[in-house]
């Protein structure tokens, strides 16, 4: 359980900072917090959790040179 996973279930501001969450998990290499972005946005968020998907997919890639 996460905070943007329970900020959503709770109807806070989670469309509002899940996108925040990738920019930086992005910035930072950090593959394990894009997953649980997708978890956490997954039949709820649709466009977030794509923007997520391909965010860690990036990142996989970068890894993977």
């Amino acid at each position: 359980m996460t905070t943007g996973h329970l900020r959503l279930l709770a109807h806070d501001r989670a469309a509002e900072t899940l996108p925040f969450a990738i920019s930086e998990a992005s910035r930072l290499r950090l593959p394990h917090q894009l997953q649980r972005v997708q978890r956490a946005s997954t039949g709820r968020l649709p466009d977030i959790h794509t923007v997520a998907e391909h965010a860690l997919d990036r990142l996989r890639a970068e890894m993977a040179t």
